[in-house]
């Protein structure tokens, strides 16, 4: 058989009537959803396609109204005593001002109250306000805690400045210290009948810490004993050492009879100083 046979029984036949087989294609159709039996409006609604079926819508509103429950109002402009009441105690605000236990606050302090007794009287007004503006027990809590802090601190800071005063009236006094000392306080208290304002305002400022003030204070006693006969107004006669007696006397000025040849006492007066100075 030749190659031309072989090639001519093996095309295909151009015969018209040749079947020729065709591909059958089976359309698709879309999955039915449960959205479908919905509303038009709803069907194609984002907050609802993103579920799988109707029982997930329904636990989901379950939920949500579980936790609408929980949440608190917050009241508007127009809100009753009532309502503000109901919002504040919800948030944490305890039934009365006492409700607020500050004296919690102080445990382990109570050494507090004796240095700053008006601490006490200013805890019992800011529970009061706490109250009415609603601060929850927790947060009034622990802004007394802090400002309980800050209050020790700053007595300590005095303290300190107290004590370094002290020790440098004790090196510019010395033995007399106890004496100026007594007779500074002393003029604090004489100034403090006619100016008691300005005086409180200076007891509880640094300057009263500072040891020129007390220097101050003490020179001022003696002026004010050289107008009194030596004894400072509103106070028991100072006991003196001999000392002492004679730096009064030679501060005392022209008015005393050792320094006043014509003063009627001037002779046991002279006879008294120079006595002073015998052992």
């Amino acid at each position: 058989m030749s190659d031309l046979e072989t090639s001519a029984d093996i095309a295909p036949s151009n015969n018209e009537n040749t079947a020729v087989p065709t591909e059958t294609t089976t359309e698709v159709q879309p999955a039915a959803s449960w959205t479908d039996s919905l509303p038009d409006d709803l069907k194609t609604n984002a907050s609802l396609i993103k579920f799988k079926d109707s029982n997930s819508v329904l636990k989901s509103y379950l939920e949500l109204e579980k936790s609408m429950g929980s949440k608190v109002k917050v009241p508007g402009s127009d809100a009753t005593d009532e309502e503000r009441n109901a919002f504040f105690n919800k948030m944490g605000r305890p039934e009365t001002k006492d409700g607020y236990e500050f004296n919690k606050v102080l445990e382990g302090k109570e050494g507090l109250l004796e240095v700053a007794p008006g601490l006490k009287e200013s805890m019992e007004k800011f529970s009061e306000l706490a109250h009415t503006l609603g601060i929850p027990k927790d947060t009034a809590q622990k802004l007394m805690g802090w400002q309980t802090e800050k209050l020790e601190a700053q007595i300590e800071a005095m303290a300190a400045k107290t004590a370094a005063g002290k020790e440098t009236l004790t090196k510019v006094w010395g033995d007399q210290f106890d004496t100026k000392n007594a007779e500074a306080e002393q003029v604090v208290k004489i100034l403090g009948k006619e100016y008691p304002d300005e005086m409180q305002e200076f007891i509880t400022s640094d300057a009263a810490r500072n040891p020129i003030s007390k220097i101050m204070l003490a020179e001022l006693a003696t002026l004010y004993k050289e107008k009194s006969n030596g004894v400072l107004e509103g106070a028991a006669p100072t006991v003196l050492n001999k000392q002492e007696q004679i730096q009064a006397i030679m501060h005392a000025g022209r008015e005393h009879p050792v320094w006043n040849d014509r003063h009627p006492d001037h002779a046991k007066a002279v006879a008294d100083y120079n006595a002073l100075y015998l052992p």
